[in-house]
């Protein structure tokens, strides 16, 4: 049996924004929740950044844009009447 997500597609090569934009949907899913810390969501973005493999890279450039596409995501979500889970 093969089980599909909703609206959930498959990239070969993802860029840059739609990085940010993925790493924003998922930050924003338990942006407030007690039981994530700062250093759970760091390590998060090492590991999908692959810093073992690709080396540190511009990681504080990354937090800072994940942060303000997730502060973007959660007005928008505000906007339209969407609770944040």
């Amino acid at each position: 049996m093969v089980h599909h997500l909703v609206g959930v597609r498959r990239h070969c090569k993802l860029g840059h924004r739609r990085m940010v934009q993925n790493l924003a949907r998922i930050h924003a899913s338990f942006y407030r929740h007690p039981g994530v810390t700062r250093a759970d969501k760091l390590r998060f973005l090492r590991v999908y950044m692959q810093w073992g493999l690709l080396g540190r890279g511009e990681w504080k450039r990354w937090w800072r844009e994940v942060e303000q596409a997730t502060q973007a995501k959660i007005a928008r979500n505000a906007r339209v009447g969407r609770t944040m889970s």
